[in-house]
């Protein structure tokens, strides 16, 4: 489980790692949300409408297992990530995901370096990103491209390969990012 959104968002079906997010029928995450959960459940049926608690010997109601999801809403969906070389988040890699039906999303984190925060929103069908950055990193944002789906005119699945549209140094050589700075504003949905 832990790699199923990861896996299908990276091979261009955001689309369905955003359906599976928001699914509320058994089996999926929204289904122990729908039924009073507050933590991630070890199994998708610890509890079922149709057949109660499963077994105590195996059925915990605060597990990592199908909680891994929270790796992909921080590092995708609202974007906090690193290069592939980058230790203690020296080189930030801040890549959102818009999609679903998901008009927001912002996650933060603290790290040796200090507060990291991404965040997205989507207005009157353009997309604005912004960020916080620690003195010290150097900050990459790396941008998918989001197509229209649906009659909502929500934000669909990523379209292409993720590109690098910018890159920031904060409190070092480069171009210079404010600790907490808009990123980028730009048309994000192709228009029906």
């Amino acid at each position: 489980m832990a790699l199923l959104c990861p896996v299908l968002a990276d091979h261009g079906r955001a689309d369905l790692a955003y359906a599976l997010l928001h699914q509320d029928e058994y089996p999926s995450w929204g289904y122990s949300i729908r039924h009073g959960a507050t933590t991630i459940w070890e199994r998708w049926d610890g509890w079922t409408d149709h057949a109660g608690f499963q077994s105590p010997a195996m059925n915990s109601f605060n597990h990592y297992s199908l909680g891994s999801v929270g790796d992909w809403l921080f590092g995708r969906v609202a974007g906090i990530d690193q290069t592939a070389p980058s230790v203690a988040y020296r080189e930030l890699l801040l890549r959102p995901l818009p999609g679903g039906r998901l008009r927001w999303a912002r996650a933060e984190q603290e790290t040796v370096r200090g507060r990291v925060a991404c965040g997205w929103s989507v207005e009157e069908g353009r997309i604005a990103v912004t960020a916080t950055v620690p003195p010290g990193s150097v900050l990459d944002v790396c941008w998918s491209g989001v197509s229209h789906s649906g009659s909502d005119r929500s934000p669909g699945s990523a379209t292409g390969p993720c590109r690098r549209v910018a890159r920031f140094a904060a409190g070092g050589a480069g171009p210079a990012v404010p600790p907490r700075a808009p990123l980028m504003e730009a048309p994000g949905l192709d228009q029906p």
